[in-house]
């Protein structure tokens, strides 16, 4: 993966925030794996750090649009009850109410 030669914006920030706040990175990459196959393909290496892992996702998901799909919010939220209202906040910043 190219490096990122801008910086993230602060939706992305929170949402690639909320993604290291819920996920261990295997968890990530499983979740993402379930998600697309195709997407998860794109993820850097598995040395990569937590950090550029959760910004990684972030990115591959907003250029997919999967961000702006209230299904794709449902499947971050399947299990992670507690944290519906964090969840609900970085989704509304993509314009999906839940």
């Amino acid at each position: 993966m190219p490096p990122r030669t801008t910086a993230p914006s602060s939706k992305s920030q929170a949402y690639s925030e909320l993604l290291r706040s819920i996920f261990s990175p295997d968890e990530l990459r499983r979740w993402l794996k379930y998600y697309s196959d195709d997407a998860a393909a794109e993820l850097p290496g598995v040395t990569a750090s937590e950090l550029a892992l959760c910004q990684a996702v972030a990115e591959i998901t907003e250029r997919r649009g999967f961000v702006g799909d209230v299904g794709w919010w449902r499947h971050v939220l399947n299990g992670r009850d507690l944290r519906r209202a964090d969840i609900r906040t970085v989704a509304s910043l993509y314009g999906v109410m839940m």
